[in-house]
């Protein structure tokens, strides 16, 4: 059967020849995913034929794995057709169900890839809808994450609020309360709305509960490769004793939170394992904000020393998987028309449009 490069490198499942094949400075020289066989098969159905030996260690099985799920997805980013039919009259998902029966830890790795393409199925579907005459997407997909009581809903309120609305609540979502004093109501799981910033610029606002008992339902839902996630820590906390409330510098707690920035970035690289890239812009795009810049405000230089520091080094962290912007936050989440929420309003503008884009 006369076969393309490309489909018998993903026969064999080698990621890296996959990968040449098809980088994107090729341009022209580029493989086409949709190039059919003898026997009218795209490269999809090549790498669901790719038998991994039992003959090897488990470790090396696994790696084996891990890399054939790459090459999926990799194939179903370059948009190869998921509907390809071949001269048995079998498609890539029928031949992925007819491997269900195979040992129990077989089927689960199919399993897996069954979910990749499903989910690539049902967003070309949604791509589709969306730009029909007359129905354009106007909306931006935020993800807000960070442990409880560090304002995420609160940032999300300001977020919306216009310099008039400002005003009309001065009194009470303006208002910064003292250290021990703040009204912590928790999030109950996931909390999606819709909101517009004072521009009209939309978003569709997903607050993740920061209790630890939700934390297993949000590797559900923390997986978008289109959302921009929104990391929120304190810059400045407070510690209850017996003798009442100490206050807690930025440099007090700098590894403390620097651990829980740590955490949420591992956890939204985990649920976005598939979409690891050479491309930065591919990956998942995260921006660090650190809150409770009021507790903070008799230590400015400090706060800014202490966000840059973490931002700094979870960047150098993460490089190879995350998209962490440059700009550093340090903001009061009470107060919707300081500086630097101004600048993340700007900044969200700017990714939305680079999305839809």
């Amino acid at each position: 059967v006369r076969v393309s490069p490309l489909y018998t490198a993903a026969r064999r499942g080698s990621l890296q020849c996959c990968e040449l094949l098809l980088d994107k400075t090729l341009r022209d020289r580029k493989a086409n995913v949709n190039l059919l066989n003898e026997n009218n098969e795209n490269a999809l159905f090549a790498i669901l034929r790719f038998d991994i030996s039992d003959n090897v260690s488990q470790v090396e099985i696994q790696k084996q794995r891990n890399e054939a799920m790459q090459i999926v997805q990799l194939l179903l980013d370059e948009n190869i057709r998921i509907d390809c039919i071949n001269k048995d009259k079998s498609t890539p998902l029928k031949l992925i169900k007819s491997k269900f029966g195979l040992s129990k830890d077989k089927s689960a790795y199919y399993k897996h890839i069954e979910e990749l393409i499903v989910k690539a199925e049902k967003q070309r579907e949604y791509h589709e809808l969306m730009i029909e005459e007359g129905i354009l997407p106007d909306i931006g997909k935020l993800f807000v994450c960070g442990h409880g009581g560090v304002g995420k809903t609160t940032l999300k309120d300001a977020l919306q609020r216009d310099w008039i609305q400002a005003k009309i609540t001065s009194r009470f979502k303006e208002r910064c309360p003292d250290p021990g004093k703040d009204d912590y109501t928790p999030t109950a799981g996931i909390d999606v709305q819709s909101i517009k910033l004072p521009d009209g610029t939309k978003f569709s606002v997903w607050d993740y509960a920061g209790q630890a008992e939700f934390y297993v339902t949000h590797t559900m839902f923390l997986d978008a490769s289109t959302a921009t996630f929104i990391v929120v820590y304190k810059i400045a906390d407070y510690r209850m004793s017996e003798e009442g409330i100490k206050f807690m510098k930025p440099s007090e707690i700098y590894e403390e939170q620097k651990k829980k920035v740590e955490y949420w970035l591992r956890f939204i690289r985990s649920t976005n394992a598939g979409r690891k890239s050479e491309d930065e812009d591919k990956r998942p795009h995260v921006i660090l904000v650190a809150s409770r810049a009021d507790w903070a405000k008799e230590f400015p230089n400090e706060a800014k020393q202490v966000a840059q520091t973490i931002h700094d080094e979870v960047q150098e962290t993460f490089k190879d998987d995350l998209k962490i912007l440059d700009d550093v936050f340090v903001i009061n989440c009470h107060n919707s028309q300081c500086s630097d929420m101004e600048r993340l309003r700007k900044i969200l503008k700017e990714r939305k449009a680079a999305v839809l884009k």
